[in-house]
């Protein structure tokens, strides 16, 4: 599918830019970009940076009008290993179902048709909600399709030149080349590969440490499909028969002697064709600590939205080198900061300057038309900063559209830029506030002033605050707002603290609040004036 080819300009040294150069360099025609996941949980917005860095590369070909073609493997036919932290509560549900296909597991909720499907979908609708190109291709279907087949008799056939693989890069030999499923009680990890004959695979099946096995042995068919490559073949075989170009991959596979040296070198030595590109990318980290769905810091995928659009998300992932890990704690201000940098990008696509280096400026700009659809690129965001957006949401008790119709009253929405999508940054910014803001962040104005400010409003502190007040007027900057709070405060010897302590405890009951420049301008003067009149 190709996207119309975008004017902009690329920064030099861009990582999707290199990438998709790289790979029109080594491959002829249609690229093919890959990812893939394993739904043992839910599909959560930190392991979701394999299909964004993916579509990174998908879409940057795109726009350099080249034909390219985004898939997305769900492993559902992974064994169950562990009990995620999430499920603890079906734990005596789960437990024998241990070392299992997870789409042989019933969906504990009973809402699926398994455990896997249940997990799956949390992918199917986080794609569709980011209206993301993608062709999901699942791996249990491809094992009973018969698209491994041919792999697992090139593996046995050129069986030493694998393992002379495996032990020059990982340093050992694999016990086998295949998990079989046993079909007596139909464990994946119970059983063990006692040999091969022709095409039948003879095993047993017994108990590894918390798999337990049933003591069954027999042999099971090549074309009956109930085994699977270990996980270091069955990469580079999905690899070849979907004709993957490049597959990105997170840094935990890209350890010396890990799955993606493995991989390279059997496309090399027993495919012998060029390996796909697979760049390493970071994790999604929260105060340095990877985002994890079993923890509770990473929010489902589908429920992004809610939070902020998927391509801010997308815009702070792609702004990012790709090897390190980025940053997203959605619990501090730092949610404010990313939102604003995204406004700024998408303005300055549209004509509009800021200031900063031409090289981080140019930077943002691609990030921002990477992350964005076409038709998306010339819809212009009004240039109010989060900050203000909950100033005002908070001001006017929560009511988004008093809050619009303020900042329609201060001039703040002009013509070429969209209320529509003001509202939905609105609507992102006040479930934030809800949900996850800090509560320095959070406040509601008093209309009676609380006991604990009369300490700090002396007569002194009253009469600054006055000759503040008569000296400012709503056409002024924030700066200049300031500036006359710091001149009085000084004039008066009084601690600058202690003046602003004194104005949000007047207003807020605590010590501390939003920018007391913006505050006092949106508020007005006269409601300051009234609150100190009540003391």
């Amino acid at each position: 599918m190709k996207e119309e080819k975008g004017t902009d300009s690329a920064i030099e040294g861009f990582w999707a830019k290199q990438i998709a150069e790289e790979a029109l360099k080594t491959f002829k025609g249609k690229q093919v970009i890959n990812g893939g996941w394993s739904p043992s949980g839910d599909f959560h917005i930190g392991n979701a940076r394999e299909i964004i860095t993916a579509y990174a590369i998908h879409h940057q070909l795109q726009l350099m009008d080249q034909e390219t073609d985004l898939k997305f493997v769900i492993d559902n036919f992974d064994s169950f290993d562990r009990i995620p932290k999430t499920m603890k509560s079906f734990k005596n549900k789960l437990r024998p179902y241990l070392g299992k296909p997870i789409n042989q597991i019933p969906d504990p909720f009973g809402e699926a048709e398994s455990y896997a499907e249940r997990f799956s979908l949390t992918f199917v609708e986080a794609i569709k909600d980011w209206e993301l190109d993608v062709s999901v291709h699942y791996a249990a279907e491809m094992y009973q399709h018969g698209m491994y087949d041919d792999y697992l008799k090139t593996f046995l056939q050129r069986s030493e030149e694998v393992q002379q693989i495996m032990e020059g890069i990982a340093g050992n030999r694999l016990d086998s080349f295949v998990n079989v499923v046993c079909p007596n009680c139909g464990n994946l990890r119970t059983t063990t590969l006692l040999g091969i004959e022709g095409e039948n695979l003879i095993f047993k099946c017994e108990t590894k440490r918390e798999f337990m096995g049933c003591g069954y042995q027999g042999e099971t068919k090549f074309k009956d499909h109930n085994w699977k490559l270990k996980w270091r073949l069955d990469w580079p075989a999905r690899q070849k028969f979907l004709g993957v170009t490049v597959e990105p991959a997170g840094k935990d596979h890209s350890v010396a002697g890990g799955s993606i040296d493995t991989a390279l070198e059997i496309h090399r030595k027993i495919f012998n064709s060029p390996p796909p590109i697979m760049p390493r990318y970071g994790f999604i980290t929260m105060k340095g600590k990877k985002l994890s769905g079993s923890k509770g810091t990473g929010i489902p995928a589908r429920d992004l939205r809610k939070l902020l659009d998927p391509q801010a998300y997308f815009f702070l992932i792609f702004k990012n080198d790709l090897r390190k890990d980025v940053e997203f704690n959605y619990l501090s201000p730092d949610y404010l900061k990313l939102v604003d940098e995204f406004v700024m990008a998408r303005r300055m696509l549209n004509g509009y300057e800021y200031p900063g280096t031409e090289r981080q400026l140019e930077k943002l700009r691609l990030a921002a038309r990477l992350a964005l659809k076409e038709n998306q690129v010339k819809l212009v965001p009004a240039d109010i900063s989060t900050s203000e957006l909950l100033l005002i949401y908070q001001i006017t008790l929560k009511d988004k559209d008093a809050t619009i119709k303020k900042f329609k009253e201060l001039g703040k929405i002009h013509p070429d830029e969209s209320e529509i999508e003001l509202r939905k940054r609105l609507d992102q910014a006040a479930y934030w506030l809800e949900t996850y803001a800090p509560e320095a962040i959070k406040f509601e104005v008093l209309n009676t002033p609380p006991e604990a400010a009369k300490d700090f409003w002396t007569q002194k502190m009253k009469q600054t605050w006055i000759s503040i007040l008569d000296q400012v007027n709503e056409e002024m900057s924030k700066d200049e707002v300031m500036s006359i709070i710091r001149e009085h405060a000084t004039s008066a010897g009084l601690p600058i603290k202690s003046v602003f302590q004194a104005f949000y405890l007047l207003l807020l009951g605590k010590k501390a609040g939003p920018n007391a420049a913006q505050f006092l301008l949106t508020l007005g003067t006269s409601k300051v004036k009234e609150m100190i009149d009540l003391l």
